[in-house]
């Protein structure tokens, strides 16, 4: 449901043009679903967790 929704608003922002308020909406949508996934990394993250390095 989510993705058909951010592809209506997608082609909508793309039809109505760059700063048309479907663009500033699908901007937005974006920004609250990065938002939302760093408070629930933040929330769930586990106690102690080490990051693992791409290094040798």
């Amino acid at each position: 449901m989510e993705d058909a929704l951010l592809t209506i608003l997608a082609a909508r922002a793309i039809k109505r043009g760059t700063f048309g308020a479907p663009a500033w909406l699908l901007v937005g949508a974006f920004a609250g679903e990065v938002a939302l996934n760093a408070w629930l990394l933040r929330r769930f993250e586990e106690p102690g967790a080490e990051t693992v390095s791409a290094g040798p």
